[in-house]
């Protein structure tokens, strides 16, 4: 027996699959209480995002087991490396909720925000002679480019203009129970130093370094663009702190990030002043 919280009207949840806004593990609890109730076994889910919070729920007695679906979306190697001790590689499931979600279609094709292999996985061969690879932009986008140019062998360099890598990533963890989105930038910079990426901040790039250093490839993953998109079930429209922000003023900024993310990220936006 699977035990989870939420119905196809628990739209502030995220029907069945809770935000990053709920705690994790948020039904361990009740799945203990009919634990405790029923003579079958009993599994425990949502919000059940590691290897370690699994372990706890069971040295606690609130379940047999557990599931773990959204977690293996995002690393499907979550049990073996947390099995050999390296939970710290494993890759975090942020619960965005951003691709991962089946709303009935039979074998749907589903995405993940944070692994890409989910869609594409191309088969890029492993280089002898480390190639070398410019990376221009520390954001996300940046961060993986150069950890998967790496595990290929290539000799990658990440240029990032700014004093550290992450882009606007920890501008948006600085809203309201959103501190999460700070774990994918967090995991792949670590990546980077394990696999002996050579970070350069506060370095602009220029057409005439590119010129006069010649590398093999240069990945360029700067200016990343913000848009109006369809929250899920609701139909309606949010914006992002940082477009709203230069007009906010001394006013709340106002929008519909109904859904996934609540209006008050908005409401309470970092910049209000």
């Amino acid at each position: 027996m699977t035990v989870t919280i939420g119905s196809i009207f628990s739209t502030h949840m995220f029907p069945f699959h809770a935000s990053m806004h709920a705690p994790p593990g948020y039904a361990a609890p009740l799945a203990g209480a009919i634990k405790a109730a029923v003579g079958v076994p009993v599994f425990a889910a949502g919000r059940i995002m590691n290897a370690a919070q699994a372990e706890r729920v069971l040295a606690e007695g609130q379940a047999d087991g557990v599931e773990m679906i959204r977690a293996l979306i995002a690393d499907p190697n979550l049990p073996w490396l947390s099995q050999a001790g390296h939970a710290g590689r494993v890759r975090p499931c942020i619960a965005c909720n951003q691709g991962c979600q089946v709303r009935g279609e039979m074998n749907a094709t589903i995405s993940c925000n944070v692994n890409p292999d989910v869609i594409h996985a191309p088969p890029l061969p492993l280089e002898k002679n480390g190639q070398q690879v410019y990376i221009i932009g520390g954001g996300p986008a940046g961060l993986e480019a150069a950890r998967t140019a790496a595990l290929r062998r290539r000799q990658v360099i990440l240029y990032e203009r700014a004093a550290a890598p992450g882009g606007t990533v920890p501008l948006a963890a600085r809203g309201p129970g959103r501190g999460e989105l700070q774990f994918i930038t967090d995991y792949l910079q670590s990546e980077l130093e394990r696999l002996g990426v050579e970070l350069r901040t506060s370095v602009e790039v220029t057409a005439a370094m590119i010129l006069a250093q010649q590398p093999h490839t240069v990945i360029v993953a700067i200016r990343s663009t913000c848009g109006s998109r369809p929250a899920p079930y609701l139909w309606s429209r949010f914006a992002t702190c940082h477009r709203c922000a230069p007009r906010a003023g001394r006013r709340t900024a106002r929008g519909t990030a109904r859904g996934c993310h609540r209006r008050d990220g908005l409401a309470r936006c970092p910049f209000r002043r």
